[in-house]
């Protein structure tokens, strides 16, 4: 190969990228977005794990933004979910410092942070929580999850 086709080769690589090549035998995925709410307020932080039911082999998770909104994520970020059903389980945990009465943690450390969970438990145990999802082929899903007491 001569300097002047190497030279073309290496400025085709440079503007059009290498670029990652998808496995063409994964699964398709569709877009899943959505809102969760905890007594009709929106709830920032939450993890939304979608636990596969229908026999797909994985699942999804998403993390929900100030206002509540969510976008699953499968295989890339924001790619949605396996069309199938999902048990679904929501967590938003804190840590809060460790109050003045925490026993001193190991070799006399200070206290450890304490998590705090800011939703019932119920919504973090997939087989408690109650909450379903059902991804169709095709346009994808839009969910609605209002957690209560």
């Amino acid at each position: 190969m001569n300097a002047r086709r190497f030279g073309c080769l290496m400025l085709a690589l440079v503007v059009f990228g290498c670029g990652q090549a998808v496995d063409p035998n994964r699964p398709k995925t569709v877009p899943v977005t959505g809102t969760v709410t905890y007594n009709g307020e929106p709830v920032e932080g939450a993890t939304v794990t979608f636990i596969a039911t229908s026999g797909q082999a994985r699942g999804a998770v998403a993390t929900t933004d100030a206002s509540g909104k969510f976008s699953a994520t499968t295989f890339d970020p924001g790619d949605g979910a396996i069309p199938g059903s999902y048990k679904v389980m929501i967590a938003k945990t804190v840590l809060e410092p460790a109050g003045p009465d925490a026993a001193p943690g190991l070799d006399g450390e200070e206290p450890s942070d304490v998590a705090k969970d800011m939703l019932p438990a119920k919504y973090k145990d997939a087989t408690q929580s109650g909450l379903t999802a059902e991804v169709q082929d095709g346009s994808g899903a839009v969910l609605t999850f209002e957690l209560t007491d």
